[in-house]
């Protein structure tokens, strides 16, 4: 998270969705606004690994997955 609060740059719209579980919703959302960037925030590592899979099989481009509780 130090890493998205400080350094990480970008002149697009950041959103951030904390539990994205599934991550059906935030895949949604991304490759509906490729021009924005979408963080999002988990702590249940097999719903982080599922997501990122479909990350790379949709070739989605826009999508941060951080293992973090927002609590």
């Amino acid at each position: 998270m130090e890493y998205f609060a400080n350094e990480f740059k970008s002149d697009k719209e950041i959103l951030v969705e904390v539990g994205f579980g599934s991550g059906r919703h935030l895949l949604y959302q991304a490759q509906k606004n490729p021009n924005n960037i979408y963080i999002g925030l988990e702590i249940h590592t097999p719903s982080i690994e599922r997501m990122l899979k479909q990350v790379n099989i949709l070739n989605i481009k826009n999508v941060y997955a951080v293992n973090y509780d927002a609590r």
